[in-house]
């Protein structure tokens, strides 16, 4: 059996996504780690740190916006304070940085929109563990097997 057209977009647009989350996450994993090992007042590692987590939280959730969009299934149900409610949300605040700005919704400690902290990832609106994000990318991972091994046998 193959794929119909649009259902075939579907997949293989997931599969980029998947692709792009789990490189972005490696990359900002590895500024991380140079930022914390580098001398104070370094601040590139952590430019490079949240941008990359920044661009994996922006593939992640658009990842999983395809799936549901293929599925007829919604990713979460609005204020249900789940984690992909908290990721969509991560996600709108990076993109809309200057209207967080301009609407004053950063915390006067913070000069961007979404910030690193000690457990993960933040906004003034929401927050994601490592722990969280990690799981979401493991569960995208083990999706995108399935699915590729899905378009292979169809193909």
């Amino acid at each position: 059996m193959r794929l119909e057209a649009k259902t075939r977009a579907y997949v293989f647009n997931f599969l980029r996504r998947a692709e792009g989350a789990s490189a972005a996450y490696r990359e900002a994993r590895a500024a991380l780690i140079e930022y914390i090992t580098t001398p104070p007042n370094v601040l590139s590692p952590y430019f490079r740190a949240l941008l990359n987590f920044e661009v994996c939280i922006s593939q992640c959730y658009q990842g999983y916006e395809l799936l549901a969009m293929a599925s007829g299934e919604k990713f979460f149900e609005p204020n249900d304070g789940s984690e992909a409610e908290r990721l969509q949300i991560l996600y709108v605040d990076s993109k809309h940085m200057d209207q967080m700005i301009d609407g004053g919704k950063i915390p006067s400690e913070a000069t961007a929109a979404v910030r690193i902290t000690n457990r993960g990832l933040e906004s003034s609106r929401a927050a994601l563990s490592f722990e969280e994000l990690l799981e979401m990318l493991l569960n995208m991972g083990r999706l995108a097997e399935r699915l590729a091994t899905l378009e292979a046998h169809d193909a």
